[in-house]
Parts: structure tokens; sequence; C-alpha cells
């Protein structure tokens, strides 16, 4: 299957306004405790793959994803495990997503290697399903922390992941999020952090940019310029990151920047936003502000929504949540 979904941070002073929000309507709160898995020359992290065990409430799931690290969408393959909730984990066996493309993405990477345990993730998920827009999805607000030997990375986001229906509901949902809680967009997975926990470093390299054809569509801006923005907007934006990182979001604004104006279709409102956060993230002291304001979150919506749709398919994301749905 194809896992559909994007996580945002929530910011210290809206998380007991989006605790409440979570509260409201029919949601449920599970206890989700995993167990990551991987070899020590790291060759699941290297292929932007994942393994993990998982105890959800009383019943063990085991969990292989593969794809983009950074985009909306990527392989997933669930197995139900047996195994007692008040022991120790089940033992892995990667035979479980045999014929799936998942499984087929984890062997070609482990290349007959043993992966083992290397780090774990303790998280309460408050969750429950709405509707938004043309699609069914779950809202996820998880609380807990990543161990890895003696270090820790304490968790709380929300996640927005689709069940059913058009993808563009969860960028529909995540807009009324955004706008209404001040959320930021944060493109590293569970599985890559704890990877850095379990190495002992606290950010990844940043990304450069991938080569641009000499006249790209809008699409394709949206698809190349959030590749190369993404991942290191993420960094910048969580207030841990190196000179390069920030580098890297200034030279992925530029050219964004630089392209948007001679589409027609694009959004006016979109140049002179990103140009405010270009200008602001050229100061390391003003750059972490910037990426976590929620007009330039809500541009990265919109160009998430041109890259996801087939070339020159108009497009337009809302909220169109109830409001009691997140407020």
């Amino acid at each position: 299957m194809i896992e559909i979904e994007l996580k945002f941070q929530v910011p210290a002073a809206a998380r007991d306004a989006v605790a409440k929000a979570m509260a409201s309507g029919r949601s449920e709160r599970t206890r989700l405790q995993a167990v990551y898995y991987d070899t020590p020359d790291r060759r699941l992290a290297a292929a932007s793959a994942a393994v993990r065990l998982r105890l959800e409430g009383s019943r063990w799931v085991q969990t292989a994803k593969a794809g983009d690290p950074h985009g909306m969408q990527r392989h997933e393959h669930n197995a139900p495990v047996d195994g007692a909730a008040d022991g120790p984990p089940p033992a892995l066996d990667l035979a479980r997503h045999q014929g799936t493309p998942v499984g087929g993405l984890i062997a070609r990477a482990l290349a007959g290697a043993a992966p083992a345990p290397l780090f774990r993730t303790d998280v309460h998920r408050t969750h429950r399903e709405v509707r938004a827009g043309k699609g069914t999805l779950e809202l996820a607000l998880d609380i807990g922390e990543i161990t890895g030997g003696d270090r820790r990375w304490p968790l709380h986001e929300l996640e927005i992941e689709l069940v059913d229906g058009d993808p563009l509901a969860v960028l529909d949902a995540a807009s009324c999020w955004v706008a209404r809680h001040g959320l930021w967009l944060d493109v590293r997975s569970k599985a890559e952090r704890g990877d850095r926990v379990s190495r002992g470093v606290d950010t990844g390299e940043p990304v450069v940019a991938s080569s641009w054809p000499a006249n790209p569509s809008l699409r394709q801006v949206a698809r190349l310029g959030l590749a190369h923005l993404l991942p290191n907007a993420s960094e910048v934006a969580s207030g841990t990151f190196t000179p390069g990182h920030l580098l890297q979001v200034n030279d992925a604004l530029r050219r964004i920047v630089g392209t948007l104006p001679s589409f027609p279709e694009a959004d006016p409102s979109w140049t002179p936003t990103l140009t405010g956060t270009l200008a602001a993230t050229s100061d390391a002291a003003t750059a972490v502000d910037a990426l976590r304001q929620p007009a330039f979150t809500q541009v990265l919506l919109a160009l998430q929504a041109v890259a996801l749709v087939p070339e020159g398919q108009p497009v337009t994301i809302s909220c169109t949540m109830d409001p009691s749905t997140f407020s």
C-alpha cells in the first residue's frame, strides 16, 4: 500500500489547544511502543527505508516502509504478529513482507545482512477519523520520545494520514490546522530521527538540489523545489541546524522565487510570501521563526498540491473541515 500523510510539529504555545481539539469527538488513546531495526552500517537508513515491530495497545504489528523520506507518499506494508503484550517483542521476520513492493526494496537494501534493534519509540497517541474535502483522514497527536542508548528525542507532533479518498484531503485538513494552531511542517520521520539518536548526532546532512530541466513546468518546480527545500527547512525550523542547512534553504527559495513569476497559473500570493521568507532566512537569528510562520507553511501546502496532481490540472486547497473538528 501507499501511505499518504503529512506531519507537523506543535508549537509549545498551541499544545493545550491542540490536545483539547484532538480529545473532542470520537477520539481514542493508544500507547505505541516500537523497536526499529537496521544494520550496523545503516543500510536501511541509507535506502530511506525502515522496519519496526510495534506494540499497538495489546497487539504487535511489524511494519516496513520505503520511498521518498521527505514526501507525502511512501510504500508501507503492515503484518500482524503473534506475541504477548506484556512480554518482549516477537522475533523480526522480514519474510512477512515478501511479495510486496516495500519487501523487495528492503531486501535489496539489506543485501543479505541481518538487521538488529537500534532504537525505540514510546508514544501516547490520541487519534480519530474525520472527513475533509473528498477524503477520510486519521488525525493522530503523538506525545512521547525516541530513545537509543542514553539519548532521547522528545516527540510532540500531529500526523494527518489519508484513510481513503482524494489525497488532496490531507492538504485541506492541514490548511485548517495550520491556520488555527500555527503548526509547522516537518518532513523528518521518526525513523530518521531515531537513526540520529542511535548514532549520537543531532542533525542530518544538508540536502542539495538535484538538476532542473531547462524549461521546467510548474509541477516540476514544485516537486524539485520542495525536494530541496523541505528537508533543509525542517532542520532549520527545529532550531538545531548547521550553516549548510541554512545555505540550502536560501538556495531552494531563490530557485522557486525566481521561477514562479513565469507561470500565470501560480497563485500571485506565493511569490511575496516566499520572498519575505527568503529575506528572513538570510540571518540565522530570524530564520527559525520565519520557517515556522503559518503563511509560509500554507504556501508549502499549496506547492505540495501542485506536485501531487497531474500536470496542467487546476488545483486549490482550502479548509473544508467542520470548525468543531479542530478547535
